[in-house]
């Protein structure tokens, strides 16, 4: 959506969660979308309460989010944009843990590699987690 138009893609993450509230996983993954999308438009409380929500769910309803990575990414950026530090590292610690328990669950180092580093946005929370955390 960098490229394309913003506020399309804002109307479509928001009729996206609207529809499917029936689905607990597709709901939780429109969720973080729009929650990703939020966070670009500076709209920081908003993205924040939707990565909550996504979060919550998630952990509730014992839900897989593919987007799992980007959501807790998403969550951490928009805490930390509105001075809200240490939840935001909190937020990273949390998305830091869930990565390496995660990829912990691979069987093989090449895969636990390509889940680390080739994914953008698992790449970018374990490299914030080191700035942040001194990890």
């Amino acid at each position: 959506f960098q490229q394309g138009d913003q506020s399309e893609a804002l109307k479509q993450a928001e009729l996206a969660v609207q529809n499917s509230s029936i689905f607990p996983a597709i709901h939780t993954q429109a969720l973080a979308i729009l929650a990703r999308i939020e966070l670009g438009l500076n709209e920081f409380e908003r993205s924040k309460e939707h990565g909550q929500k996504a979060i919550e769910m998630r952990d509730k309803g014992g839900i897989n989010c593919i987007f799992e990575s980007m959501l807790r990414l998403t969550l951490a950026e928009a805490l930390e944009a509105q001075g809200r530090s240490a939840e935001a590292r909190e937020a990273l610690k949390n998305g830091r843990d869930y990565l390496l328990k995660h990829a912990a669950s691979l069987y093989d180092s090449s895969q636990r590699n390509t889940y680390w580093e080739k994914s953008f946005d698992s790449a970018r929370l374990l490299d914030l987690a080191r700035h942040w955390l001194g990890d």
